[in-house]
């Protein structure tokens, strides 16, 4: 992979996706960070059990929430709830719902019912879960006869990253007789994709008969980036249809029809009526297009890369093109494309703490560069299903 190209970087994605490179036109830097303190007032304190009103709440949140009606209200009881709640009873009842798309593009646009694919996406967010669950960091299911991996280079063990369970992601090829995907790599960039050196395992989680307790800590004195060892999450997964990224070859003429369309009009009207404080609204279809309608934001299962700078699929050692197998996010929305992609469960945040949004925006805590992405892709021809990772950032 070529080193990232200066000339194309996108920003911090805490800030926005409009400066990420334009699809008609450049945008304005914003170099201003959301750190707004709440200062909506909150909805009262719900009577009763706070755990049954809370799930009451959470329900009719997801059956009643519209563009158009984003219910503020119940969102704020929720939130007033949380502290009051068991941190691990909620690990177990959340719920993360990424709004519908603002518009049917394949009603809109016809000849991007054929390029519709669907990714899913992980919604990490803080706890701990068992050792063959499906996760980010934390303890995997590994064999105690088996090594740990580590990086000569950087004297350092290999991290967890991410632990993918077969009958939890069954859209995910895997290789026969495996039912579990690992995901490891050593905390420093390598060349030369610039980012972690990264092993896939793909094993049978029943011939794991003496598992460890726990996994070697890498080295602190080796210059590991602290971004590269996530933080343990829970997985609360989604299918999403998305579309390609506009750095993708795209059918002619596409971004004219949005911008006459009137469904845009009402999109974006609504976006700019529930722009608050330092977050961004699109200002027009082109914007809507790479933020809101096209490739989904956040670490993800499949679907299509969300670049930051040009497309860049890797070529395998056999000559096929690799497929993209996940991608791993500095942030799963920034401040411009919160309006899809941040769920309507966690809207509060919008006006929260730091701290508090953090839990949602960035759960594992992780950071690739200057808050890019970090790209894997795989050969499932080859016998032994080589893998690539690369990162872009600005």
């Amino acid at each position: 992979m070529a080193k990232k190209k200066s000339s194309k970087a996108r920003p911090s994605k805490i800030e926005s996706k409009s400066r990420k490179k334009s699809v008609k036109k450049k945008v304005t830097k914003k170099k201003v960070t959301p750190r707004r303190s709440a200062s909506k007032k909150k909805g009262s304190m719900p009577s009763g059990d706070p755990q049954t009103e809370y799930l009451k709440l959470q329900a009719d949140l997801v059956r009643r929430w519209s563009y158009a009606d984003p219910l503020p209200e119940v969102t704020a009881k929720m939130a007033s709830l949380r502290p009051a709640l068991d941190l691990n009873w909620l690990a177990t009842i959340r719920t993360c719902t990424t709004p519908p798309s603002p518009v049917d593009v394949a009603s809109l646009l016809p000849e991007f019912r054929k390029l519709a694919r669907t990714t899913v996406r992980l919604n990490p967010r803080p706890g701990t879960n068992e050792p063959e669950a499906s996760k980010i960091g934390g303890l995997f299911l590994w064999p105690q006869d088996e090594e740990w991996p580590s990086c000569k280079e950087h004297d350092s063990a290999f991290v967890p990253a991410l632990q993918i369970a077969k009958a939890d992601f069954p859209e995910v090829e895997f290789p026969r007789g495996a039912d579990l995907m690992q995901i490891l790599w050593c905390p420093n960039d390598h060349e030369p994709g610039y980012c972690p050196d990264v092993r896939v395992v793909w094993r049978s989680r029943a011939s794991v008969k003496k598992p460890v307790d726990k996994h070697p800590e890498p080295n602190t004195e080796a210059g590991r980036f602290e971004g590269y060892v996530p933080q343990p999450c829970r997985l609360y997964p989604e299918r999403i249809v998305e579309y390609p990224d506009p750095f993708e070859t795209l059918p002619k003429g596409w971004n004219e029809r949005l911008e006459s369309a009137p469904e845009v009009a009402s999109a974006l009207a609504a976006n700019t009526a529930q722009t608050i404080g330092n977050w961004s609204d699109h200002g027009d279809a082109d914007r809507l297009y790479q933020c809101a309608l096209s490739t989904a934001e956040g670490t993800k299962l499949g679907g299509y890369p969300d670049w930051v700078q040009d497309p860049w699929y890797p070529k395998c050692q056999c000559g096929r093109t690799m497929e993209h197998l996940v991608s791993f996010s500095s942030w799963e929305f920034d401040g411009e494309t919160w309006f899809r992609w941040l769920p309507i469960e966690e809207r509060d945040v919008l006006e929260g703490e730091y701290e508090v949004r953090n839990r949602v925006q960035n759960a594992p805590k992780w950071m690739f560069g200057d808050a890019g992405n970090m790209y894997v892709f795989v050969c499932r021809i080859c016998p032994d299903w080589p893998i690539v990772a690369g990162m872009q950032c600005s």
